[in-house]
């Protein structure tokens, strides 16, 4: 942060914080709209409308340190108020405020520069391989040295060292940039990413994908089903001291102990399958429309292979498609009203995989007939799915964003995709 910007963030937020706590104090203890208490200097009190004005204050905070979590950015504004305590009788004043804010922006700022490491225990692989990476993610076993080293130096907030970590767990480790909290909330969105795209790769050796009692084999991280606690662990460049926290567990939705097998050959099965370009796309710092929508459209695949209600499932895969045919511009994305797809889902299908007229005339009344499903689905609550048609529409889904992440270089800018894909419908449709 400049010294411009950092004075006018301050300029800012004095008369928001100074609004914050110049209020009734009949009024705050009336209404306790929130209380907060640091030992060494006590406990504040804010009414409705002086709380209302603390979280304006954090949300203009977190558009300049993005990396520091909410919870970590709150507590720090609230202990920031809390020095304020012996001013308010007489009246706190603007000039105070304004004098002792550098030093809270320093402190998020520190945190923001801190690099973290974080630990999160997954589900549904058999790593045969000392690790392995994938995207961002490096999948290690429990008895891994670096872990072991590692996990030696956590200490839990009450100061009691975790059970060790057996050799059969498997963990995905990310290093980031930014305050723990923020780390960690990243790490476990990022590693959930992950694992969708391994599960969409996977589909082919995934057994009992298309049957609800069938056996088939989940990866998790962040959204399993039921939910047990588990650990993540993260560690910053802070100091040597590791943190643990309680996480919302990798548990296999299927009784059966199933898992999907990495060894010396899953790379090159996945290349096959546009791995290699789906894990660049997993590190990729500016994504562009096209990945995002990539990246959103295969999560809803691995949502549909993990789903064991048919009508869940075949909306899953329905409305994959539906998001790899959304506008692929940046600006577009930012928008919260209805998008129409680039091209009608039936011909979008039809000009992504098919050769020839006769080809694609077959795909678009497939997925014409398809669609109509998806809408008794959605509108008359309709649960009878044709075992035939959920497998067709998962082959078509699953298609469209493998074919689609095989030329995801070629859709770098916005409306890369879009001109393509029309491009196809009005000039040669076999290129």
């Amino acid at each position: 942060m400049t010294a411009v910007n950092k004075e006018q963030l301050i300029n800012a937020l004095v008369p928001i914080i100074h609004a914050a706590l110049s209020g009734d104090p009949d009024v705050a203890r009336a209404e306790t709209a929130t209380q907060f208490f640091f030992k060494d200097s006590g406990s504040l009190t804010l009414s409705h409308a002086e709380a209302a004005k603390l979280r304006e204050a954090s949300i203009l905070i977190s558009r300049v340190f993005p990396k520091v979590s909410d919870r970590t950015r709150d507590q720090e504004l609230k202990r920031f108020c809390c020095r304020f305590i012996p001013e308010l009788k007489a009246g706190i004043q603007r000039e105070s405020i304004a004098a002792a804010l550098p030093v809270l922006l320093d402190c998020l700022q520190s945190f923001s520069e801190d690099s973290t490491t974080v630990y999160i225990e997954v589900c549904g692989l058999d790593l045969q391989l000392p690790e392995w990476t994938f995207g961002p993610a490096r999948f290690m076993k429990g008895n891994h040295p670096e872990i072991e080293t590692d996990h030696s130096q956590i200490t839990t907030l009450d100061g009691y060292k975790p059970d060790p970590l057996k050799a059969d767990k498997i963990v995905a480790q990310i290093r980031v940039q930014g305050e723990a909290g923020y780390a960690v909330d990243t790490v476990v969105k990022r590693v959930g990413e992950v694992l969708d795209v391994i599960q969409f790769l996977s589909l082919r050796e995934n057994p009992g994908s298309w049957e609800p009692d069938g056996l088939c084999f989940g990866f998790y991280c962040c959204e399993p089903i039921p939910p047990i606690s588990s650990n993540i662990w993260s560690l910053t460049s802070r100091g040597p001291t590791w943190s643990s926290s309680k996480g919302i567990p990798p548990v296999i939705v299927t009784v059966p102990n199933v898992r999907f097998v990495v060894n010396d050959k899953t790379d090159s099965r996945f290349a096959e399958r546009a791995g290699e370009q789906l894990s660049s796309l997993l590190v990729e710092l500016a994504p562009s429309a096209f990945d995002q929508n990539l990246l959103t459209a295969i999560t809803w695949v691995a949502n549909a292979i993990r789903e064991r209600n048919l009508a869940r499932k075949y909306l899953s895969f329905y409305v994959a498609v539906e998001a790899l045919f959304g506008r692929d511009k940046l600006e577009w994305k930012e928008s919260e009203g209805f998008q129409k797809p680039i091209l009608p889902i039936p011909e979008g299908v039809a000009f992504i995989l098919g050769r020839g007229v006769d080809g694609r005339r077959k795909l678009s009344s497939q997925m014409s007939d398809l669609a109509k499903t998806r809408n008794r689905i959605v509108h008359r609550g309709y649960t009878e799915i044709d075992e035939t048609d959920l497998r067709l529409l998962g082959s078509h889904a699953w298609s469209c964003c493998w074919q689609a992440a095989l030329r995801r270089e070629q859709f770098r800018q916005d409306d890369s995709f879009h001109d393509w894909l029309l491009d196809r419908k009005f000039g040669n449709a076999d290129e």
